[in-house]
């Protein structure tokens, strides 16, 4: 049995099975094939005779008809016979583990001796040529990601190696006791410093949740999806409506959400009063 470190090739073995039960089941089937083609070869035979017979009115055609009744039927177990063999032979053949690719051997989870079950893992291999960086993310962090994206990854130690990662697979859910989702990023062309087993480190690049911008609430005309903000024109000296977002709302402020560009004057006074256009005075004791 292969090793956890041990380099191997396609086709090579990894782990075998103690097979002499189904060695002994490959036998027997092969057995009871012999015996059902010299069953059917006789019963052929027997058919051909009674035909000729039947030919020739020495024989009634009731024979005949008993004689292909019962090469049909020995025809059907000759075919059930290599049907069995080709089963049991398949099942001799899942005694034996062979690598599908050149890799490398990352565990073993079974040792030398011991009774496995039908499903059971055995050992992992990973492929040299696709190499995955796996990180455990809480899942509010994990929920900012998609596949597809990319994210700088780099290597702990001394020599600092830097690659991108493209997110191929997050768990949909959260394990049991950490309450962390698990991550893979496929790694873009990763240099020899990304070997199996490497620390490595990830940056995540969010985008930083401004806080909605606080303006007066006399300076609001109308509500819900119609509020809406006169904004100066300091050029033309003119007002204009723009419609805006409020996101919460106290006594005597208004937080909005979309509107007003940063820096963007917001007329507080007389709001009711104004027009499209309309050109206004502006006091500079009062910039709104």
């Amino acid at each position: 049995m292969s090793a956890s470190g041990d380099s191997v090739t396609k086709g090579q073995i990894l782990a075998t099975l103690d097979a002499s039960v189904q060695a002994f089941q490959v036998e027997t089937a092969q057995a009871n094939l012999a015996s059902a083609q010299a069953q059917f070869n006789n019963l052929s035979a027997a058919e051909a005779r009674v035909r000729q017979l039947v030919s020739t009115n020495t024989a009634a055609q009731a024979q005949l008809d008993a004689a292909t009744t019962a090469r049909q039927t020995a025809q059907a177990q000759l075919d059930q016979a290599e049907a069995n063999v080709t089963c049991a032979q398949d099942q001799l053949g899942y005694a034996q583990i062979a690598a599908d690719a050149d890799g490398v051997v990352v565990s073993t989870s079974a040792e030398v001796g011991r009774v496995v079950s039908a499903g059971q893992t055995v050992l992992t291999m990973a492929r040299p040529d696709q190499r995955d960086a796996v990180f455990d993310l809480p899942e509010s962090l994990a929920a900012t990601l998609k596949v597809g994206d990319s994210i700088a990854v780099a290597t702990t130690d001394a020599i600092g190696a830097q690659t991108n990662g493209i997110v191929r697979e997050i768990a949909p859910s959260a394990s049991a006791t950490a309450r962390l989702r698990r991550v893979r990023l496929t790694l873009d062309a990763p240099s020899d410093a990304f070997r199996l087993g490497t620390t490595v480190e990830a940056v995540v690049t969010l985008p930083l949740d401004q806080p909605p911008a606080q303006i007066p609430l006399t300076a609001v005309l109308g509500d819900g999806d119609a509020a809406k903000v006169w904004v100066l024109d300091p050029a033309a000296g003119t007002v204009a409506t723009r419609a805006v977002t409020i996101a919460s709302r106290t006594a005597s402020t208004a937080a909005i959400s979309t509107g007003p560009a940063e820096g963007d004057r917001v007329v507080t006074a007389g709001i009711n009063s104004l027009s499209e256009g309309q050109k206004v005075l502006v006091s500079e004791g009062n910039p709104e």
